[in-house]
């Protein structure tokens, strides 16, 4: 039998396994919990929330860019929290994106 450090004993199945070394003293296992996860949920969309100016509450308004943002609410300028926020998620690849105010 190799050394102690390589192999792992699995309770849950009452088994012995050679565990996966990432970094000394460290051991990766990976248990099949026997539920699949959700498939085909998209991930990419991000919410919003916030003041922009003097614009009125609205309901939520789905943007795909900085421009449609703009359109919609206002021009981003330095000191809107909300503007800023939107037009750093779109700078780093965003594409989907719903903001209300």
């Amino acid at each position: 039998m190799p050394s102690a450090a390589s192999w792992e004993r699995n309770s849950s199945l009452d088994s012995w396994h050679v565990a996966e070394i990432e970094y000394p003293g460290v051991y990766v296992e990976e248990v099949p919990l026997g539920v699949a996860p959700v498939a085909g949920v998209e991930t990419s969309t991000a919410g919003f929330i916030g003041a922009v100016g003097d614009a009125e509450p609205c309901a939520p308004v789905h943007v795909k860019s900085l421009v449609e943002f703009e359109r919609a609410f206002a021009r981003v300028e330095a000191g809107s929290g909300l503007g800023v926020a939107v037009a750093q998620f779109f700078e780093n690849g965003g594409s989907d994106a719903w903001v209300s105010e």
